[in-house]
């Protein structure tokens, strides 16, 4: 695992329903599946955090995604967060950390299964390009930030 993962540092989780389908046929959780969770956190972080906040209106982008493996995740055998938090605020850009971590539903031990950063671009939906972090946005999300 890595030396800089805190879990402390995140002070927002939501539970994850992970769905049959998302699973191989050796009952691991698919990888690409991890990136759906990713997203899905995020858009609760978002609309916990920010409830008039709207994506259609105000369009990022993601840019790049950054994900280390941690640790399987097997059908049936753990109970699932995922941790999100701002880390940091950009011109045009911001990044959001995210952890999923398993619960084992016998012995009750956390693993930390992945992390991912993803940095996500503010867009001009009219020129397709990318434009500056408006400062009222960029006060919502200096509330966020840790």
């Amino acid at each position: 695992m890595d030396s800089l993962i805190n879990i402390d540092k995140y002070k927002f989780s939501t539970k994850l329903q992970l769905r049959y389908e998302e699973f191989d046929t050796f009952f691991h959780l698919n990888n690409i599946a991890f990136l759906s969770c990713c997203q899905y956190g995020r858009d609760i972080f978002f609309k916990t955090n920010l409830p008039l906040f709207n994506w259609g209106e105000t369009p990022f982008v993601v840019a790049s995604n950054l994900i280390n493996y941690h640790k399987e995740i097997l059908l049936g055998v753990s109970e699932v967060k995922i941790y999100v938090r701002l880390s940091e605020i950009g011109n045009k850009s911001i990044t959001i950390e995210h952890l999923i971590v398993s619960t084992n539903v016998k012995n009750k031990e956390q693993e930390i299964n992945c992390y991912n950063k993803a940095v996500l671009v503010r867009l001009d939906v009219k020129t397709r390009k990318s434009i500056l972090i408006e400062d009222y946005l960029r006060n919502d999300f200096n509330k966020l930030i840790n």
